[in-house]
């Protein structure tokens, strides 16, 4: 066995030992007072971008007055740039050396934890416990995620992961917010720029 497969055995089991006694500590009832200010974390691929759109959808109909906002990968960030239901996005797309990610990291935890987010949401993807992590750094009064593997233990609100489809596990975050009788439909968004593009290319 290599020296990084027993690390991984080790931190698997420090988190399966910890999890409990730091989740209990952190764990909470979802506190929806006062909801201002949203992030939503989506730092995954196209796909599970996609399939994150309902609930998107769904979370500004249930907060309509809110500030809703994005940290996004560089793939989910062309999804979701000209998207009506976010008021802006943070990109996080680490480049150089492991010093210059690091400090580049922090430098955008510090801009988003300058907002003081009343709730952060990371959708079903997201359950490796570096979104958690990402999380609780944010300083989200309220962090609803999905906890898999005791790795989401930094959430303040845990959803348990089913059997159904990406689409369907996310909209229990819609239900958790209180969304009635989400739509399951997923959705891409473009203006007329990108139609009159295609148009070109087409020609």
């Amino acid at each position: 066995m290599t020296k990084r497969m027993w690390r991984t055995r080790a931190w698997e089991a420090a988190l399966k030992i910890l999890s409990p006694a730091i989740g209990a500590f952190v764990k909470r009832p979802l506190d929806l007072s006062g909801v201002e200010k949203i992030l939503v974390l989506q730092l995954q691929q196209l796909g599970d971008s996609v399939v994150f759109t309902p609930t998107l959808r769904a979370i500004r109909d249930r907060f309509p007055r809110a500030r809703v906002d994005m940290l996004c990968s560089p793939v989910s960030l062309e999804l979701y740039k000209k998207c009506p239901y976010l008021n802006r996005t943070y990109l996080y797309a680490p480049v150089g050396s492991r010093r210059r990610k690091l400090r580049s990291f922090f430098s955008l935890i510090s801009e988003i934890r300058s907002t003081t987010y009343d709730l952060v949401v990371a959708d079903v993807t997201q359950t490796a416990f570096w979104y958690a992590a990402v999380a609780w750094l944010t300083g989200g009064r309220s962090r609803l995620g999905f906890d898999v593997d005791h790795r989401g233990f930094l959430f303040t609100s845990r959803l348990n992961r089913s059997e159904a489809n990406f689409v369907h596990c996310n909209l229990e975050i819609a239900r958790a917010l209180g969304a009635r009788a989400p739509s399951a439909a997923v959705e891409c968004f473009f203006d007329e720029e990108d139609c009159q593009t295609i148009e070109q290319l087409l020609e």
